[in-house]
């Protein structure tokens, strides 16, 4: 599994992509507000028919699954959709594991996990852990305490 600094090198990033598959999507929005809006679970397979009534959010749905693609390959002035989502996704027959939690398009909480194992773990300070898995280590993550005058 490529995480960290190795993800990011141009030739892994596209071999990863390449070989993913999202398996089940989860997502909820304005938990405890007028306008709540959730998706308990829909599980995916090679093949996916999305049928139903008029105003029961096919097209919503489809959104956040795109704006998921998205923040795991950004491209121009794209905007996350806020909420947060809790999606599994096949790499190589491996099933992984990714939350976030997304606030005015701020990362709240972040989390990816390769059962038993913690492979990301962050929270709103940006401060957390990453695996890396060509080193086999663990390294903290903590943004650069900046300011400017």
């Amino acid at each position: 599994m490529l995480v960290g600094p190795d993800l990011y090198r141009p030739r892994n990033r596209q071999l990863f992509m390449n070989a993913m598959k999202l398996k089940s999507v989860k997502y909820a929005e304005f938990l405890g507000r007028d306008k709540e809006w959730s998706l308990d679970e829909l599980s995916l397979g090679d093949i996916n028919l999305i049928v139903g009534l008029n105003a029961t959010g096919k097209t919503r749905t489809l959104n956040l699954i795109n704006s998921f693609s998205k923040m795991l390959l950004p491209a121009g002035n794209f905007r996350p959709i806020d909420g947060s989502y809790d999606h599994s996704f096949d790499v190589n027959g491996r099933l992984y594991r990714y939350n976030v939690t997304m606030e005015q398009s701020k990362v709240i909480a972040e989390h990816l996990y390769f059962a038993p194992n913690d492979l990301l773990n962050r929270g709103l300070s940006g401060e957390g852990f990453i695996y890396a898995e060509e080193e086999k280590k663990i390294f903290a993550l903590s943004p650069p305490r900046t300011s400017w005058l």
